[in-house]
C-alpha cells in the first residue's frame, strides 16, 4: 500500500489552491468511496435473504461500516466492523490535504515527521473514523514520493540499483520475522526497517511494471487496467464482500476453485470497467470521460 502513496507524491508538482483541491479530491476519492459503501449495503439485503440471514442486520452492518470508514480495525465500543480496501480512498484524501498544507511550510520534513508520529502514536490508543490516522501516517510516503520526483528516481530503474533494492527488500522481509508493515492498521514492526523495506519493494514493483510495459500484449492490457484502477478497486471490494465464489463454483460443478475464482474476478472487473464507461452517472462518479 505505501506504493500508491509514493506514486501519488511523485506526481505532486506543486501546492494547489484549497478552493480547487478540496472539491476535486472529494469528487475523485470520496465519491467512489460512498458509491461502493452504498452499493454493498443495498446488495447485502438480497444476499442476506438468499442465505436466510437477517437482511436488516446485514444492511445495518455495512451501513455503519461505511460511515466509520475503517479498512481493518473495528470499533469495539460502537460494534462497527471494517468496510475493507476502500479505506485507502479516505486515507489518501486526508493525506493529500495535509500534505498540501505541509508543502507551504518552511521546514516540510519537520511537519511530515510530526504527522507520521501523531498518526502512529494515536493508533496505539484508539482508531479514529474515516481512516484519518492512516492518512496522517501516509503523508511520509507522499513526501518520499515527492522528493523522488525531484531526484528523478525512475531513471535508476536498472542494473545494480535493482539488485541493491532486491537485497534490501529481502533483508527487510527476513528481519520483519513475518510481521510486515500494515498501513491500514498503522502497524510497523520496526519503523525505519519497514519504511526502507517498503520503498525498496516499491522500487522493484516499478521495475517489474516497466519491464511488463514493453510486452505489446501484457503491457497494453495492464496499462488499460491501470487506467481504470479506481473502478477495479471499488468493484473488487463489492464482489469480495458479497460474492460467495466457492459456493457458486460448487453449484456449477467445479472442484478446483483457485483458477476459476481468479478468472471470475478478472471478468467481473473488466465488465465493471465497460459498465462505468457506458453509464453516465457512473462516469461522473468515477471521473471517466465518455
Amino acid at each position: 500500500m505505501p506504493l500508491f502513496f509514493f506514486l501519488s507524491g511523485y506526481f505532486i508538482s506543486r501546492r494547489k489552491e484549497w478552493s480547487n483541491l478540496i472539491p476535486a479530491k472529494a469528487k475523485h476519492l470520496i465519491g467512489p468511496y460512498l458509491f461502493t459503501g452504498i452499493v454493498i449495503t443495498l446488495l447485502s439485503i438480497p444476499q442476506a435473504i438468499v442465505t436466510h440471514e437477517d437482511a436488516a442486520v446485514a444492511a445495518w452492518h455495512w451501513f455503519t461500516a461505511t460511515l466509520y470508514g475503517s479498512g481493518l480495525l473495528q470499533s469495539y465500543f460502537f460494534h462497527i466492523e471494517p468496510l475493507g480496501a476502500v479505506w485507502f480512498l479516505l486515507a489518501m484524501f486526508w493525506a493529500l490535504l495535509l500534505y498540501n498544507w505541509i508543502m507551504g511550510q518552511k521546514h516540510p520534513w519537520v511537519w511530515v515527521i510530526l504527522s507520521f508520529s501523531i498518526g502512529y502514536s494515536v493508533t496505539q490508543i484508539l482508531y479514529l473514523p474515516w481512516s484519518i490516522l492512516s492518512g496522517m501516517t501516509a503523508v511520509l510516503f507522499l513526501h518520499i514520493g515527492h522528493l523522488s520526483r525531484q531526484k528523478d528516481v525512475f531513471s535508476y530503474l536498472h542494473g545494480k540499483y535493482i539488485r541493491i533494492a532486491f537485497e534490501i527488500w529481502l533483508l527487510a522481509r527476513f528481519l520483519e520475522c513475518g510481521y510486515p508493515l500494515n498501513l491500514v492498521a498503522n502497524y510497523f514492526y520496526n519503523i525505519p526497517l519497514d519504511i526502507i523495506g517498503s520503498m525498496a519493494g516499491a522500487f522493484l514493483v516499478l521495475y517489474i511494471a516497466k519491464r511488463l510495459e514493453k510486452n505489446p500484449y501484457i503491457g497494453q492490457y495492464l496499462t488499460w487496467f491501470g487506467k481504470y484502477s479506481l473502478i477495479v478497486l471499488c468493484f473488487h471490494l463489492i464482489e469480495l464482500n458479497l460474492f460467495p465464489w466457492t459456493s457458486m463454483l460448487k453449484a456449477v460443478g467445479f472442484e478446483n476453485f483457485f483458477i476459476p475464482t481468479v478468472c471470475g474476478k478478472l471478468l467481473w472487473a473488466t465488465g465493471a470497467i465497460f459498465l462505468v464507461q457506458r453509464v453516465a452517472i457512473l462516469r461522473q462518479i468515477f471521473g471517466v470521460k465518455a
